[in-house]
């Protein structure tokens, strides 16, 4: 009973207690009189009835008063309710009758340094049913029928509350204009179906940077859970989510959601008590998000993803299982990721409309290879040979090693004593080698050398100092998720990991330093990591922050509201003359090393600095490492290459970066040579 029909109620009560008042009150003034003939004489009796009568009538007089203030407070309340209060009570009805559901807006695009499309938005017909519908089912068999889907998935659709209990829900989406047209011309056999155009995701350039670019899929209970705590604290900010929006899930797409996702639409409707859609009231139209500019060339980055593929053939062809890889290009003078490649691959389109749970598992699942991973900053291996730079450079800051120094390869080192002996990658060795000579043939006797001599010395980690001041050991900061640290080790690292062990084997030894200084062992390294040290070789010491951002396009006009601005990451002061040793070492290795490998540099109208590497790993084929810079003078170029069991540097990576380098300076690679060096 609502308030109204209590106040009637209790008037009622009220009326009838001032109804038998009343009555009684009348009663005493009209009661019988009686007459006496005796002789007068003063009656005692009758004085005090009448003074009885007389308190009684008060009393009712007095519960006359009290009942009709009562009676009138109550009025006075009906009288408000009626009245004032009918304006609040018309808008709680009003509520309780309007719901507001959302419009989807559209992402802003995402496009290559030169404005090409890498990301764009296409119209997709999708059809959408009211809740109501559900309850019929002869209405989703006809409608499933139409659409060409089993009527247990139409009906799952038409009973998912992903975007409210009250709201329209998507049964299909990208549907053909014969099945439009359809139920349209048959609407009376559809009732609570709408048609409506939405914005998909497309991607002109298929599965090009699909790593770079990540995808977008709908928001889960998490994400929503995180962002309800955001909206609800006191510096809320950003956009608010709801259960059945669409976010970007990897890639740009994550990173810069806040500026590619638009302001959805709203709409209000008229609804009965049970839900029911009765009519549509004010609506307001979306705002599209902003576009996005990459600092990716989108040819630069097809040759990439085109010499990766390359690569793992060439590995593949020498017996190697060449199972994956990622490759890095980097402006030398601004840090700009001009190309950035994973394999295998994927196309982000799949997630369009929702995906399946067996597609899912094929992108996500090991028997896949993970495509969904973005190797070049997720992926960490042994950094092997191309790590080499570095130990020079540490050997010749401690002064352990001179520009003449010089060490007798003989194959196998014994530094530590013949029980210790480690075999450099040419059994047959390299004669008497300098640092230079050392770089240049990737001797490993030299560089277990500089190892032991470390550790001999009074600062033992000095190897270690060296990674981690170039950046080895920690994120590059770059502007995409998941980014991978990778791992320096050292004695307090191992000591801590390998916990099950014996103390003699989790102590630091020599042995653990001579593999780090050949990038052996425990090291880790992402892709991108490698091209920011070779970037910071390539300019002596400067190393820029990597990024793929270039700029947002105003929303209003033209113009951009933000610039991306080269950013100075590590600023390494090294003595110049160490310097040049090191990049004359390593262009050396591609022009003097192995006759093959430079066959295949020879016809490019620059020179080419770099250093092979193959990656040791337990129970599998080696990982083939290649990093280089271009021209070697004047350095514009940076890269890095890495590929899972592709076996030796120079047969496999290198051929990647090859691939890209001949789509810069218009010069396709025209040898087919393969080294026989097994470069560690």
């Amino acid at each position: 009973m609502n308030q109204v029909g209590v106040v009637l109620v209790i008037l009622a009560i009220v009326a009838v207690i001032l109804f038998v008042v009343l009555w009684l009150l009348f009663l005493g003034k009209k009661g019988p009189i009686r007459l006496s003939v005796s002789k007068p004489r003063v009656n005692t009796e009758s004085a005090n009835e009448a003074g009885t009568n007389k308190d009684f009538k008060g009393r009712l007089f007095g519960l006359s008063i009290f009942s009709g203030s009562i009676f009138t407070v109550l009025a006075a309340r009906l009288w408000s309710m009626q009245l004032l209060g009918n304006q609040d009570y018309s808008k709680a009805a009003q509520a309780n009758a309007t719901r507001t559901v959302t419009t989807p807006a559209p992402r802003g695009r995402i496009l290559d340094r030169n404005g090409v499309e890498l990301v764009a938005n296409r119209p997709s017909l999708c059809v959408l049913a009211s809740p109501e519908v559900a309850d019929d089912a002869n209405e989703v068999a006809h409608l499933a029928l139409v659409l060409g889907m089993p009527k247990e998935a139409a009906a799952r659709k038409i009973k998912d509350t992903t975007n409210g209990s009250s709201g329209f829900r998507l049964v299909a989406s990208d549907v053909d204009r014969q099945s439009v047209a359809y139920i349209q011309e048959h609407i009376d056999s559809f009732p609570g179906i709408s048609i409506q155009e939405r914005a998909e995701r497309s991607y002109p350039q298929a599965e090009t940077a699909a790593h770079v670019l990540g995808y977008a899929g709908s928001i889960t209970q998490e994400q929503l859970d995180k962002n309800k705590e955001k909206q609800d604290s006191d510096e809320a900010e950003g956009i608010s989510y709801q259960a059945g929006d669409t976010i970007g899930q990897s890639g740009v797409e994550y990173q810069y959601e806040s500026v590619l996702a638009g302001v959805p639409g709203e709409q209000e409707i008229y609804v009965d008590a049970s839900g029911k859609v009765l009519g549509y009231g004010n609506a307001t139209d979306p705002t599209p998000g902003s576009d996005v500019t990459l600092t990716i060339d989108v040819n630069i980055q097809k040759a990439a993803e085109e010499g990766l593929k390359i690569a793992i053939q060439k590995a593949k062809n020498q017996g190697k299982k060449g199972t994956a890889g990622a490759i890095c290009i980097l402006s030398a003078k601004t840090g700009e990721v001009l190309g950035m490649a994973s394999y295998p691959e994927y196309n982000p389109a799949i997630f369009n409309g929702g995906i399946s749970s067996d597609d899912w598992e094929a992108l996500a699942g090991e028997k896949s290879g993970y495509p969904l991973m973005n190797r070049a900053v997720s992926g960490t291996y042994v950094s092997a040979s191309t790590i080499k730079p570095l130990s020079a450079l540490t050997a010749l800051d401690n002064e352990l090693f001179t520009y003449d120094t010089a060490i007798d390869c003989v194959g196998l080192w014994t530094g530590f004593g013949k029980d210790y002996g480690q075999w450099c990658w040419k059994h047959s060795g390299h004669g008497w080698m300098n640092l230079r000579n050392g770089l240049v043939n990737s001797c490993n006797s030299v560089f277990y050398e500089i190892g032991k001599r470390v550790w001999l010395s009074d600062n033992k980690e000095a190897l270690q100092d060296k990674f981690k001041e170039w950046g080895l050991g920690s994120k590059t900061g770059i502007d995409l998720p998941a980014e991978a640290e990778g791992r320096v080790p050292t004695p307090e690292w191992k000591w801590n990991y390998f916990t099950s062990s014996s103390d003699e084997d989790r102590a630091w030894k020599g042995g653990d330093n001579t593999n780090l200084a050949v990038g052996q062992g425990d090291i880790l390294v992402t892709p991108l990591q490698m091209a920011t040290i070779y970037l910071g070789v390539a300019n002596s010491g400067t190393i820029y922050k990597p990024h793929v951002l270039k700029s947002v396009s105003s929303k209003e006009g033209e113009g951009s509201v933000i610039e991306s601005q080269t950013e100075v990451l590590k600023q390494i002061a090294e003595n110049p003359g160490y310097m040049q040793l090191v990049q004359s070492g390593l262009q050396g290795v591609i022009y003097e090393e192995d006759l093959a490998v430079a066959a295949h540099f020879k016809n490019l109208p620059v020179k080419v600095a770099g250093k092979t590497g193959t990656g040791e790993v337990k129970g599998k084929d080696p990982n083939s490492w290649f990093c280089c810079y271009a021209p070697a003078d004047d350095p514009q170029y940076v890269m890095s290459v890495v590929i899972e069991e592709g076996g030796f540097g120079a047969n496999s990576a290198m051929f990647a970066a090859r691939n890209v380098l001949g789509l810069i300076y218009g010069v396709p690679d025209s040898s087919s040579a393969l080294s026989q060096n097994a470069i560690m």
